[in-house]
């Protein structure tokens, strides 16, 4: 039915290559000629594994797309209610998904709502099967379809819909990871006279790697 979103660690890994240019000249004043050319690497993966926003990031987004399903699972069951009743009970079930607790109100709310629901698959079952159905059963037959239709319509524009807000959601924390990481790795390159950083994936071999430095600067919220 719905096709998840790729987490963010996963989108921003296929693409993430780190190479920060640093002026040791700018860091600390030094003549570049007699400096000499200093070069870490920091690993990426857990850069972005080991990232307090990373993680949370991911958490919101599995957030976001479980209550979608448990939303549109909610619609299919109950294919025959009005729109506005459907929405009334997707939300509850959202509420019961996440462990929240419900109201009196919620609780009744249900309850009617899905006593209507089995009434009217009932009654849909019955007419489909009738023989000799009266012209104003077969309008109802008409009126109950074109309410499983409009479900299914309903449904799938839902999830149309709910890829584009996961996918723009997701570019949106890539981007912002994308930013702290690089600025994390100029601030620590800077601090300990670095002149390039490079992605450990595309070094055979580095004796520094400053990918904890790198982690504690991310991590501490400064």
């Amino acid at each position: 039915m719905y096709r998840p979103t790729p987490g963010v660690r996963t989108m921003y890994l296929a693409t993430i290559a780190l190479c920060a240019l640093l002026s040791i000249t700018g860091a600390h004043g030094q003549d570049k000629s007699t400096a000499g050319l200093k070069i870490a690497v920091v690993n990426a993966g857990k850069l972005l594994q080991e990232y307090k926003f990373t993680q949370s990031s991911d958490q919101e987004l599995q957030k976001l797309q479980a209550d979608i399903l448990t939303e549109l699972n909610s619609w299919d069951q109950h294919r025959y209610l009005e729109e506005a009743d459907q929405r009334k009970f997707g939300l509850i079930a959202v509420k019961e998904s996440n462990k929240v607790e419900l109201t009196k109100d919620d609780k009744d709310l249900k309850t009617k709502l899905e006593d209507a629901s089995k009434k009217l698959f009932d009654e849909y079952l019955a007419l489909q099967t009738k023989q000799n159905a009266t012209p104003a059963e077969v309008d109802r037959l008409k009126v109950l379809s074109r309410l499983e239709a409009e479900t299914s319509k309903r449904i799938k524009d839902r999830q149309g819909s709910a890829q584009e807000e996961l996918q723009k959601r997701a570019n949106d924390m890539r981007k912002k990871m994308d930013a702290d990481v690089k600025a994390a790795i100029v601030k620590v390159a800077k601090a300990k006279s670095f002149n390039l950083v490079f992605s450990s994936d595309l070094v055979f071999y580095c004796d520094t790697d400053l990918t904890d430095d790198v982690l504690k600067d991310l991590n501490s919220g400064k």
